[in-house]
C-alpha cells in the first residue's frame, strides 16, 4: 500500500480588477516645485476610466487655453492667433491625443492587458499627467452584514398634510 503525499490545495480569494485614474499637475512655485491633485476617478468598468481620461483631457485643454470657436465665447472674447507648433502646448497636446480614437483605443488595450497608462503633457505653465492603474480586489464572498441601526423592512409613507391658512 502506497501513501501519496496529498497537498491541499489552496483556495485563492476571487478577485475583480477596478480602475483609480489621477489627474494632477506640477508647476513651479516660488523656488520649489508643487504637485497639486486636480481629480481622481475610480470605476470598474475599463471604458469609464478611458472615457474619463478622455473628459479630463479637454476640460485642462479649455481651463489653459479655451477653444476660439466655443459657443459660450460668441467669438468676441479671443482671437485666433497662428499657432506656432514649435512652442510645447500642453492644451494642443491633450486636445490631439483626445481626438485620436487609436490613442484612446492603445490605452483601453494597455489597461486590459493589466498594465498601467499615463498621459502626459509639459509646456511652460507646467506638467499634467492623466494616470489610470488597473486594481486587483478582493471580491466579497457574502454580502456585509446589515447594520442594526438600518431597519430591514421598509416603513410605510406617511400621508402627507398640509395646513392652509385661509383669511
Amino acid at each position: 500500500m502506497s501513501v501519496e503525499n496529498v497537498v491541499p490545495e489552496t483556495v485563492q480569494p476571487a478577485t475583480r480588477r477596478e480602475y483609480r485614474a489621477e489627474l494632477f499637475a506640477e508647476g513651479p512655485a516660488g523656488s520649489t516645485t508643487v504637485r497639486i491633485v486636480l481629480g481622481t476617478f475610480a470605476t470598474p468598468y475599463l471604458g469609464r476610466a478611458v472615457g474619463w481620461v478622455n473628459k479630463q483631457a479637454h476640460r485642462i485643454a479649455d481651463g489653459l487655453e479655451p477653444d476660439p470657436c466655443a459657443p459660450w465665447l460668441n467669438g468676441q472674447a479671443l482671437s485666433l492667433l497662428p499657432e506656432d507648433h514649435r512652442i510645447p502646448s500642453v492644451s494642443r497636446e491633450l486636445r490631439a491625443w483626445a481626438a485620436d480614437s487609436a490613442n484612446r483605443q492603445a490605452a483601453y488595450q494597455q489597461l486590459k492587458d493589466g498594465h498601467p497608462f499615463t498621459l502626459s503633457a509639459a509646456d511652460r505653465s507646467g506638467r499634467y499627467f492623466l494616470s489610470v492603474f488597473p486594481v486587483t480586489v478582493p471580491v466579497a464572498d457574502a454580502p456585509e452584514a446589515v447594520s442594526p441601526t438600518v431597519q430591514s423592512r421598509p416603513q410605510a409613507r406617511r400621508a402627507t398634510r398640509w395646513l392652509a391658512l385661509f383669511r
